[in-house]
């Protein structure tokens, strides 16, 4: 299959169940109908273990007096983490 911006020959790869095209010529990425769908479902499902698993480990130690809960970080920064693994050609 050819890219559609530049005619380049496309290359697949499989990331978590998932058929990625992309050009490496234009670094392109091309998703077939659901594909997208499907990266978002597993977005989102790692996301809820990590958040369980960051409340777990809070919650399992006591705070000392005056000490804080520690920050996480924000969610898009673990969902951008998440998606690059899907698309580092």
């Amino acid at each position: 299959m050819l890219c559609p911006s530049c005619q380049a020959p496309l290359v697949t790869k499989m990331r978590y169940d998932v058929e990625i095209d992309f050009c490496p010529r234009c670094r392109g990425v091309w998703l077939d109908r659901g594909e997208l769908d499907k990266i978002i479902a597993h977005s989102m499902r790692h996301h809820e273990e990590e958040e369980e698993k960051a409340a777990e480990a809070s919650a399992a130690r006591p705070l000392k007096a005056g000490e804080r809960r520690p920050v996480y970080p924000p969610a898009n920064v673990r969902r951008r983490f998440m998606l690059e693994q899907y698309f580092d050609f």
